[in-house]
């Protein structure tokens, strides 16, 4: 078995359709997928890591679209309740 050839920045960033200052911030901030430091300047990328950090990422369109709805369902009943409790606190008094 062979060893998996090793990406550098530039093959990364286009693999990821991000830009290469876009990793360097990621990996300042430890977030990003993993990499691997030689020394103190070579760094380079594992394509199974990049495809595993990918998936972690992975949005399920339905999962998101549902908790819009959701989210959009509870903005509504909130607004509308908000007149009605206003005009009862006022018939109270």
């Amino acid at each position: 078995m062979g060893a998996e050839p090793l990406l550098d920045p530039k093959e990364t960033a286009a693999f990821l359709g991000c830009t290469e200052s876009a990793l360097a911030l990621w990996r300042k901030q430890h977030r990003g997928p993993s990499y691997i430091r030689v020394g103190q300047r070579l760094v380079r990328y594992r394509q199974q890591d990049l495809v595993s950090w990918l998936e972690l990422h992975r949005v399920d369109s339905c999962e998101r679209a549902g908790s819009r709805r959701a989210s959009t369902r509870l903005g509504r009943a909130e607004r509308t309740s908000s007149p009605k409790a206003a005009t009862a606190s006022r018939s109270h008094r």
